[in-house]
C-alpha cells in the first residue's frame, strides 16, 4: 500500500472503508477504466477531493 495514505484516526478508517467499498462495486459492475473518481465519491458519499487524500 505505498500509494495510499493511512488513516490516522477511526473516522478517517471509516472514510477509507467506504470509498474501497465503493470501488470495489463500481469496479465490478463498470469495469476499471469505465469508473471515474466522481462515480466513487458519489457511490461513498463523499467529496472527489476526499478520494485523492486517500488514493
Amino acid at each position: 500500500m505505498g500509494d495510499v495514505n493511512i488513516p490516522k484516526t477511526p473516522r478517517g478508517q471509516e472514510t477509507m472503508d467506504k470509498i474501497c467499498r465503493a470501488s470495489e462495486e463500481l469496479f465490478s459492475q463498470k469495469g476499471y477504466y469505465n469508473t471515474s473518481i466522481t462515480d466513487i465519491a458519489q457511490r461513498a458519499k463523499v467529496a472527489p477531493g476526499t478520494v485523492y487524500i486517500y488514493f
